[in-house]
C-alpha cells in the first residue's frame, strides 16, 4: 500500500473487506443450496415410495438421508455414526427411510436437544444386516416396552410418537415385509432399537408390497 494516501489506503480496505464479504456471502450461498439439494434428495425418497419397485438397498445411505432430513431437529445433539463395512440388501428404498426416519425421529424427541444420537450397522452373519439406533434419553419402562409396537401407542411423557405420520407398528409392518425383525431394549439413560435384515439374495423372493 506504499505511495497511496490515507484515504486511497481506506478506500481500498473498504474494497476488499466489501469483496471478502460477498465471497463469504457467495460462499454460504452455495452451502445452503447444497443442503437444500440433499433435502430435496431426501424427499424425492419418500414422494417415491408407493411407485418404486423392489431393489439393492445400501443401508447407510438410506440412514444419512434421514439424518439429513431430521438435522434440523438436533439442535445440541451429537450425531455418531458407526457404519461398518455391510452388503445391500433387497427392497423397498423409500419404505426403509421411513422405518430410519420413524426411529430417529423418537430418538431425537427422547433427548428434548441434548444427548447423542448413535447409528451403527453390522453384519451379525453372512446373512443379515444389522441397523442399531440407541439414544441417551431417559429410557422406556418396562411396563412402557410391552406396548410399544401397540397401535397409536405414546408414553405419557411424549417418548413414543409418531416420525413422518408412521407408528412405530407400522414401521414394524415395514420391517417384517422386508423378512426382518425389530427389537428394542432400554434402561435408563439408554435406548436402542435393532433392526436387522436379510442381505441381498436371501428371501428376497418373498418380499412384496403392501398396497
Amino acid at each position: 500500500l506504499g505511495g497511496l494516501s490515507q484515504a486511497e489506503r481506506a478506500a481500498l480496505l473498504d474494497e476488499m473487506d466489501l469483496y471478502y464479504r460477498l465471497g463469504t456471502s457467495l460462499r454460504n450461498v452455495r452451502s445452503s443450496a447444497k443442503r437444500i439439494a440433499s433435502h430435496v434428495k431426501s424427499l424425492r425418497s419418500y414422494a417415491r415410495a408407493d411407485r418404486e419397485k423392489r431393489t439393492d438397498v445400501g443401508v447407510e445411505e438410506g440412514l444419512e438421508e434421514s439424518l439429513m432430513l431430521l438435522n434440523h431437529k438436533l439442535d445440541d445433539i451429537e450425531p455418531v455414526r458407526a457404519f461398518g463395512s455391510v452388503p445391500t440388501i433387497t427392497g423397498f428404498a423409500g419404505e426403509l427411510n421411513q422405518v430410519w426416519t420413524n426411529l430417529l425421529s423418537n430418538a431425537i424427541q427422547a433427548m428434548a436437544g441434548t444427548g447423542t444420537l448413535t447409528v451403527a450397522t453390522s453384519a451379525p452373519d453372512s446373512s443379515h444386516v444389522q441397523v442399531a439406533i440407541t439414544d441417551t434419553g431417559p429410557g422406556i419402562s418396562p411396563a412402557d416396552l410391552e406396548r410399544i409396537f401397540d397401535l397409536h401407542f405414546t408414553t405419557k411423557e411424549g417418548r413414543v410418537e409418531f416420525g413422518m405420520g408412521l407408528g412405530l407398528t407400522i414401521t414394524r409392518d415395514i420391517v417384517e415385509r422386508h423378512n426382518g425383525t425389530i427389537e428394542v431394549a432400554s434402561r435408563p439413560g439408554e435406548t436402542t432399537f435393532r433392526v436387522t435384515l436379510p442381505v441381498s439374495g436371501v428371501d428376497a423372493t418373498a418380499i412384496e408390497r403392501k398396497d
